[in-house]
């Protein structure tokens, strides 16, 4: 009897332990993962590499499938996504995002879509920043905003590392994917017309000397979307 008491105690002290860690919040930012690194090509080059879908599986292997429920919308705050991603220890779900906030060219938010919800509750920053008309930095960050001390002392800790070392190998492969394709780019021949009173013709150029006045760097396109995110 004495023993069987005690056993009864732990138990309790236990499960009212669970109760009060799981009731207990925590500021989730304390826990984020973030990572930087600059990129060898322009701004606008970068951000259109990194936010094109069918770049996403190539640098973040998480991500399966990434696809537009509207694939007749432009990139703006409110456009949907559907997509399936892979967790080490967690298995194969889908995953329902939004964007909520952006400007063309510097950042974009995604959050999950609040009508299918998610239990990670993940928030996606991607930031752009111009380092002069050749070069980019990449910013990308990911919170867990669950809140509960219980999650973000056990399940969240697990998260963390596994999205750090995750994150490491993104910057690897954003920075060789922007780089091989901006290659690319500037070796692929522009046709030019040149056109007289008589006659045309079509001369083909170098894209890296044609183009030398006019990359991607030196212009942005028209900005939308809310403040810079913190």
């Amino acid at each position: 009897m004495k023993y069987g008491l005690g056993i009864k105690i732990l138990i309790s002290f236990i499960v009212g332990g669970i109760a009060i860690l799981y009731k207990l919040r925590l500021d989730p930012n304390k826990n984020q993962s973030e990572v930087s690194s600059i990129v060898k090509v322009p701004k606008p080059f970068l951000f259109k590499t990194v936010t094109t879908l069918s770049n996403v599986p190539i640098y973040f292997t998480w991500i399966t499938r990434f696809d537009e429920v509207n694939n007749r919308e432009i990139l703006r705050i409110g456009k949907s996504y559907r997509g399936t991603i892979d967790l080490p220890f967690f298995g194969r779900h889908e995953i329902f995002y939004s964007i909520t906030d952006f400007q063309e060219g510097s950042w974009i938010v995604f959050k999950p879509d609040l009508v299918r919800g998610s239990y990670l509750n993940t928030e996606v920053i991607l930031m752009f920043t111009a380092i002069n008309n050749t070069a980019a930095q990449f910013y990308m960050k990911i919170i867990y905003h669950r809140s509960s001390a219980l999650f973000q002392l056990t399940v969240g800790r697990l998260l963390k590392s596994l999205t750090d070392s995750q994150l490491d190998k993104v910057l690897v492969r954003v920075r060789a994917l922007a780089i091989s394709k901006w290659a690319i780019w500037q070796d692929t021949p522009t046709p030019v017309v040149n056109s007289t009173k008589s006659s045309s013709r079509v001369v083909i150029k170098d894209r890296a000397t044609s183009d030398s006045n006019t990359t991607p760097g030196k212009s942005e396109s028209r900005k939308r979307g809310g403040k810079k995110p913190h």
